[in-house]
């Protein structure tokens, strides 16, 4: 199953902190950010302050062992090109700005917020001179996490690991707060794990223990995700982050249904859609009818499967391109166990028509199970025919090496009904062992 990928925040402190940094900017901080400055435009101490203090001061401003005077940090900021903030009113008043805008985005209200960003970038330069650097990249890190931009995280997060030694308690959080995140793009599970595990030692907050929640979700611990699912669910709603608590209540749904305790999948799908009518986010509404709809369809009860992944449609956008793909993906599946196969190659037309009109590019799990299921163009009942169950197969291999656990277990039901089809019963077992299926 896919959730979207919640951008956890809190921002709590970053007010507090303009004001810390604001009130102590001559030092060490305004020393890293100089230094920074000065190497990225290859000039040497010497041509950085001649005429305005020695190399020894500037030596020390750097390395954070001396204060400077208003002036002087003044006339070595102009001579790198940099924008001095006159006052602290105004650092204080823009790190009130920066807060607001991650809140903005935390609470799920994503164009209000990208018009705070859009304002608040007009001032990026000023940011990047001055001591709320460190909170400006922690804002511009989320909301590149928010357009999936991952080249640009990585790049980010490199210019933030810079300031690690300035870090406040609350930006070490987030700094492993967006390596974990960084690592479950990567599919690197165990690696995000330890992030986010590094980030609840320094604050247990909902929003943390929901991306735990994910992340074993997405490793194939169902019981951990149930675990740290269930607790995040408790503590976001009594903090009133009602879009992330929907989301974590479909890993949790979903973990039931992958660990085939269907009454409960159910009963917390079903809390969850109750609690999309208040979101009024439409994306979410899509999330818990295409995962009722897709457990529906695992459990082989095709009509409710249809009813649901129906209504999931009707919740889509033009640039939908991955959400559109699995959902037609569903109903052709749908259909053919309804045995309305005329239905079903309509729909695996419509899929491949929209992969391959589409902006973004598939990959290679996805044009592989299209290859797959166009068996289906040509026989009822293909699942003895020649290649079909090599193409099966190949679509399994590639969701085990690019996907989450859920798209093994997905493939993997299909595949040992098809090793029992064709007489490979023992490696119907061996799959079913190492898959855990009943």
């Amino acid at each position: 199953m896919l959730f979207n990928l919640t951008i956890p925040t809190t921002c709590h402190n970053i007010k507090s902190n303009a004001k810390r940094l604001g009130k102590h900017r001559e030092g060490a901080m305004i020393g890293t950010i100089i230094k920074r400055h000065r190497l990225d435009q290859n000039m040497s101490q010497e041509s950085l302050c001649a005429g305005i203090c020695a190399v020894s001061y500037l030596s020390k401003i750097e390395n954070g062992q001396a204060k400077s005077s208003h002036e002087i940090l003044a006339l070595l900021f102009n001579r790198l090109g940099l924008p001095f903030p006159e006052t602290i009113g105004e650092i204080e008043k823009c790190g009130a700005e920066i807060y607001e805008a991650i809140q903005t985005l935390l609470l799920g209200e994503k164009e209000e917020a990208a018009m705070q960003y859009q304002m608040l970038s007009l001032n990026q330069g000023v940011f990047l001179a001055s001591p709320l650097v460190i909170d400006w990249l922690i804002l511009e890190l989320y909301f590149a996490i928010d357009k999936r931009d991952f080249a640009e995280v990585s790049e980010k997060l490199v210019d933030l690991e810079v300031y690690a030694k300035h870090f406040t308690s609350n930006q070490r959080y987030h700094a492993y707060m967006l390596k974990g995140l960084v690592a479950v793009n990567e599919v690197s599970f165990d690696a995000a794990l330890d992030a986010f595990i590094q980030a609840m030692h320094i604050r247990r907050d909902g929003l943390i223990i929901a991306q735990l929640a994910m992340t074993y979700f997405y490793k194939g611990d169902y019981v951990s995700a149930i675990t740290f699912g269930d607790e995040a669910y408790i503590e976001l709603m009594d903090a009133g982050y009602l879009t992330v608590a929907i989301e974590v209540s479909g890993i949790v749904a979903t973990a039931y249904s992958n660990l085939e305790q269907i009454d409960k999948a159910l009963h917390v799908y079903k809390r969850q859609l109750n609690l999309t009518r208040s979101s009024g986010q439409t994306m979410v509404r899509y999330s818990v009818n295409y995962n009722i709809g897709a457990t529906y369809l695992l459990m082989g009860d095709f009509e409710n499967a249809r009813l649901y992944l129906n209504q999931a449609i009707d919740c889509l956008g033009p640039d939908d391109v991955w959400r559109t793909y699995y959902l037609y993906q569903k109903l052709v599946l749908c259909y053919i166990g309804l045995g309305q196969l005329t239905e079903a190659r309509s729909w695996l037309d419509k899929l491949e028509t929209h992969l391959a009109t589409s902006e973004g590019k598939p990959d290679a799990s996805m044009i592989q199970s299209i290859k797959w299921l166009g068996h289906y163009k040509h026989h009822d009942d293909p699942i003895q025919e020649p290649g079909y169950l090599d193409d099966l197969k190949a679509t399994f291999d590639l969701a085990k090496r690019d996907s989450h656990y859920g798209f093994q277990l997905f493939y993997g039901q299909y595949l040992a009904e098809a090793y029992k089809a064709n007489r490979r019963y023992k490696d119907a077992l061996m799959l079913m062992e190492s898959l855990k299926l009943s």
